[in-house]
């Protein structure tokens, strides 16, 4: 609930500065020449970071030190929304203040790491990295000012999170007692709503060309349906092939009734809800027609 709490305040406030700024840029822009309307199309990239939470309980998702007397444990924030992403914008001004885009979106994520050592036996080392990966669609209003060749604009919307994907690596490594452990696991299927906006800067070159620069924001949460091991190798030995159907195959489910499992279906575990809120600098170029 914390982070949804924190995305939604840092939407809000991002909404809110939008048309602050929007506001001030008409007041001194009355007499100017108006924006140009119709349809538009542009690309961007950019970097997104992680707007973090404590975490799932579906993740290991501290840092642990284990040694003689009590353990030093550090919870590590994340969120599964940091990474490059890419993505392309469609979209329409009515007038020359006011539009609708459809934004459509690729996250590649990158790694967050959570590392367990032993002070009592130095050579062990155990690894969980998780990374998030999702399309994601993302239509809006769109609200901009100013004339001339730069005009700000502020996007507000929902975000609707499509073909997603966590993968979760988790590495054992003992070399004192020739021990290693690979076991990797993906979580997909399913979609995810949250909410998004923006803040930029439109810089024309042209009639029909012109760059532009914005900070985003979104706040959004992903529970996948399923899940299936991809990795299982013990000290240099795959026997992922060798594991049953439950071992190896999760489905997600609101609720379980205890009963048994049999050993050729997918075992079902509760579903968890893993962030893929962030903030990010997004650049690009639009073309007008």
């Amino acid at each position: 609930m914390k982070i949804k709490n924190n995305a939604k305040k840092a939407l809000a406030g991002l909404f809110v500065l939008g048309l602050s700024s929007l506001g001030l840029s008409n007041a001194q822009t009355l007499t100017s020449a108006p924006a140009k309307s119709g349809f538009y199309v542009g690309i961007n990239g950019g970097y997104n970071f992680p707007i973090t939470t404590k975490g799932s309980p579906y993740f290991y998702a501290n840092d642990e030190t284990v040694q003689s007397g009590p353990n030093i444990v550090e919870v590590v924030p994340f969120s599964l929304g940091k990474g490059p992403s890419v993505g392309v914008d469609f979209g329409y001004m009515f007038t020359s203040n006011i539009g609708a885009e459809l934004g459509i979106d690729y996250l590649f994520g990158s790694k967050t790491t959570f590392t367990e050592t032993d002070k009592d036996f130095p050579s062990y080392r155990a690894e969980q990295s998780i990374s998030g990966k999702m399309l994601q669609f993302k239509p809006a209003v769109v609200f901009t000012a100013g004339a001339g060749n730069v005009k700000p604009y502020a996007k507000a919307g929902i975000v609707i999170g499509v073909a997603g994907k966590i993968t979760s690596e988790y590495e054992v490594r003992e070399p004192d007692a020739n021990y290693s452990r690979d076991w990797y696991e993906e979580y997909n299927g399913g979609a995810a709503v949250g909410f998004h906006g923006a803040l930029g800067i439109d810089y024309a070159l042209n009639n029909q060309l012109s760059l532009f620069g914005e900070v985003t924001a979104i706040g959004l949460n992903y529970s996948p349906d399923k899940g299936e091991v991809t990795k299982a190798i013990e000290n240099g030995e795959d026997y992922l092939n060798s594991l049953n159907v439950s071992d190896r195959e999760i489905e997600f489910v609101d609720r379980t009734d205890g009963t048994a499992q049999s050993d050729n279906q997918p075992r079902k575990e509760l579903k968890f809800s893993a962030p893929f809120s962030n903030v990010g600098l997004n650049v690009g170029v639009k073309y007008h027609f």
